[in-house]
């Protein structure tokens, strides 16, 4: 059977797009069993999320922005209280990747990219964001909380194990230079795990966690990579695997 091309999808609004619709449709079809005669024209559906480039976007973090300043854990467990300093409240991020994704056919192999928010077209961020355990000192940053992504991440796989009428292939990629908790990624992992093995149901598949330590606007991390299509930008994390489950 032919390998699908994998759709980097950097913003819900690309999911909308008549022709990746169609596209994928396609792949829907080549993955039902009374279609199996056209599974050698199409591979399965492959979609790679960069979960929190959205961000970029003035209108999207003006969404998520909270009214009143919160409190923010450092690395020495201090507590900066600096008006400064925010958490975002991605809520509004989740529903728009949701309802994005409830109009595609299913998908078989889903990326979860869950790299910082990169400047796009050289227009910076409306404000620089960091992980909560990763908050600088001082400075004007917002901060996210891996909780709710870890949330907003098991929410759509959740989804995506409900629809599927096969295998379903999870992978979770994540920046360790950028501060995001190893545990919280490892109990994401987890959870991911379950999903992809569906207990209870004759339906298998695997999970995939790697890692990156290269910014995915620059050379090193785009020299392993394939180009995703007019679909996403032509660069995408470099990952090296940490572990991989059956």
């Amino acid at each position: 059977m032919a390998t699908s091309e994998e759709r980097y999808i950097t913003d819900p609004a690309q999911l909308e797009d008549p022709d990746l619709a169609v596209k994928l449709s396609d792949l829907d079809l080549a993955g039902n069993p009374q279609y199996s005669g056209e599974s050698t024209q199409y591979g399965a559906q492959r979609l790679r999320l960069a979960l929190l480039q959205p961000l970029v976007n003035p209108a999207m973090f003006a969404a998520c922005r909270v009214p009143e300043p919160k409190t923010v854990r450092i690395p020495n467990h201090s507590i900066n209280d600096a008006a400064s300093h925010e958490y975002l409240d991605i809520s509004a991020l989740d529903k728009a990747w949701r309802k994005a994704l409830v109009k595609l056919p299913p998908a078989s192999h889903v990326t979860f990219d869950l790299s910082l928010p990169k400047p796009v077209d050289d227009s910076d961020p409306p404000r620089k964001i960091f992980w909560e355990t990763a908050m600088p000192r001082t400075g004007n940053y917002a901060a996210i909380s891996a909780r709710t992504v870890m949330r907003l991440v098991a929410s759509i796989a959740t989804v995506t194990r409900m629809r599927a009428q096969g295998d379903v292939h999870f992978e979770l990629i994540y920046n360790e230079t950028e501060g995001v908790s190893p545990a919280g990624m490892g109990m994401l992992a987890e959870q991911l795990r379950l999903l992809a093995k569906a207990k209870g149901t004759a339906q298998t598949g695997t999970v995939k966690v790697a890692r990156t330590d290269a910014d995915p606007g620059s050379a090193d991390a785009a020299g392993d990579e394939e180009d995703p299509g007019p679909e996403g930008p032509q660069t995408a994390p470099k990952t090296q695997q940490i572990d991989e489950t059956a």
